[in-house]
């Protein structure tokens, strides 16, 4: 598995550029998965664009599309916000009908758009996790929820979009849908980790969240167990 950041807000090279955004590319097998689109500011290509083209990453790979939450930083801006949608840049166009998982009501011009409101598997060692709900003070309630990837010989990796629910109850949720101990967590955990750890987590677990760069864990991934 190999989890490819396409925007963040932090950067570790001059040929990327960052936004408070977030956009991965997982690689898990013969599965290409976008998770969430980034937020899409200002004039010009927008960050996933220019990222996307300096990392030499094509939409014709992306076997499905998973939306985390319906917040403009995750599905293009707040345009798409507004539709209900989520929205990639033309010169990233996906392919036609292709499977997009959402956690609410969203529509998309050209995805095949299904709301899971339960664990589902949406490719081979690939699940979406149901939607968590939390109510957040200024922007109010919001239902997000997070990727798991199973990798053979390693165990859950698990893919967090901006952690709103709380990523010690994500974690709980996973652990409980798939029965499986999670041995890493990636993305956005809307709070702070040290980088020797924290209490919010187990020990056996490992967070990670840094500027672009590839992140892998072991490869070959197996069918979740459930």
């Amino acid at each position: 598995m190999t989890v490819l950041p396409l925007v963040e807000r932090l950067v570790g090279n001059s040929d990327l550029r960052g936004e408070p955004g977030v956009c991965y590319m997982l690689r898990a097998g013969q599965t290409s998965v976008l998770f969430d689109c980034g937020l899409a500011r200002g004039r010009g290509p927008t960050v996933l664009e220019a990222n996307a083209a300096a990392l030499d990453v094509s939409a014709a790979e992306v076997s499905a599309v998973v939306i985390s939450h319906l917040h403009p930083d995750h599905v293009g801006g707040i345009r798409a916000q507004l539709r209900n949608s989520f929205a990639v840049p033309d010169a990233l166009r996906l392919p036609y009908a292709v499977p997009a998982f959402v956690p609410v009501d969203m529509t998309h011009s050209t995805a095949d758009v299904t709301v899971v409101s339960a664990p589902q598997v949406v490719a081979a060692g690939v699940a979406v996790l149901p939607p968590l709900n939390r109510m957040l003070f200024w922007l109010g309630r919001v239902a997000e929820r997070a990727l798991v990837v199973n990798v053979r010989g390693f165990g859950l990796v698990l893919v967090s979009g901006c952690g709103h629910p709380r990523i010690e109850g994500t974690m709980a949720a996973c652990e409980q849908a798939l029965d499986l101990p999670i041995q890493a967590v990636v993305g956005g955990l809307h709070l702070p980790v040290h980088p020797l750890g924290t209490r919010c987590y187990p020990r056996r677990c490992s967070a990670v969240r840094t500027g672009l760069g590839s992140r892998s864990a072991k490869p070959t991934p197996a069918p979740p167990s459930r």
